[in-house]
């Protein structure tokens, strides 16, 4: 399941990455409408692919471990490792690259990674692997035994922020 997770984190991220390298993040060829933002085109396409509550980019950020994709905060009890999830994730992230790969990885993006795997260490999750870099995208995941909802992830996130 790890391996899931890494490659969720890394699709989101690098949509996230790529929509913010976009200018002004519209995205008239998949709507058909200048005035969208990619991550409403998104959230609209995740509630018509079998997610009626995700959330549109922009609205309150709830307590605890928040994934936010394109401006769009997730509640913690989202699943996304439920296959209804992956499947729209899947559906979703093909209508807001358009097919087109990722950006690069900048050096800065790099080093900001790395620094968060390391703040992660040195606040009580000894075994916070280092991301991986591939094919333009961040990989990111817990190691072994390490449980997203421990105090000590939990508390870790809390200091270090969120990747």
């Amino acid at each position: 399941m790890n391996t899931l997770m890494a490659a969720l984190a890394a699709g989101v991220l690098a949509m996230a990455v790529a929509a913010c390298g976009t200018g002004s993040g519209s995205s008239s060829a998949a709507t058909g409408a200048a005035d969208d933002s990619a991550g409403l085109v998104f959230a609209r396409c995740m509630r018509a692919h079998g997610l009626p509550h995700f959330p549109d980019p922009g609205g309150p950020r709830p307590s605890g471990n928040v994934i936010s994709i394109l401006g769009a905060h997730l509640p913690p009890s989202t699943d996304v490792r439920a296959p209804a999830f992956r499947s729209a994730l899947s559906r979703c992230l093909k209508l807001i690259t358009d097919g087109h790969p990722p950006p690069p990885v900048s050096a800065g993006q790099k080093a900001q990674a790395l620094g968060f795997a390391k703040c992660m260490r040195d606040h009580g999750v000894p075994d916070f692997p280092d991301p991986v870099f591939k094919n333009g995208r961040i990989g990111q995941a817990l190691g072994p035994g390490d449980d997203r909802k421990s105090p000590a992830v939990k508390h870790a996130t809390q200091v270090c922020g969120q990747p």
